[in-house]
């Protein structure tokens, strides 16, 4: 395996336990360096971002289809947050349907992901993931700005 590189801090919205589980996994294993933090609901995440602030969220990913709040509901109420603007939001959804992902990226994510479904089509997705990121440089603009 690769030298990890940069720091990224990364929140996962999901119901469904297994898939919280799996996604930590694949991030692990992949020559990133990050946080992952798996929630199962939308008021752990804004408990999480009351605490911790948003600024503790570098990139979020939601699922589109949850009990109580979706992701899109999520993205609309943290539309009032301020430094939302600096939070990469993706959907990350079992559903393939265009329209979803079209309403999905009209209402403010940066991008639309189906699950993956193995080891492969997850290595594929966080590659994805971070060139949709443009990881390097905007882990560098992170960093800095910690500094």
């Amino acid at each position: 395996m690769s030298a990890k590189r940069q720091f990224l801090n990364i929140v996962m919205v999901d119901d469904d336990q297994d898939d919280l589980f799996l996604t930590k996994r694949y991030f692990e294993k992949s020559d990133y360096d990050l946080n992952f933090l798996g929630l199962q609901s939308a008021q752990a995440l804004f408990d999480h971002i009351k605490y911790e602030g948003i600024g503790s969220v570098h990139v979020l990913l939601l699922d589109l289809n949850m009990p109580r709040m979706g992701g899109r509901q999520i993205m609309q109420e943290l539309k009032s947050y301020p430094g939302v603007d600096d939070v990469n939001m993706f959907i990350f959804s079992t559903s393939s349907r265009e329209e979803d992902e079209k309403v999905c990226i009209e209402e403010g994510a940066k991008g639309y992901f189906a699950k993956p479904s193995n080891a492969n089509q997850a290595k594929g997705f966080i590659e994805e993931l971070m060139r949709n990121l443009n990881f390097d440089r905007q882990a560098k603009e992170i960093l800095s700005a910690s500094a």
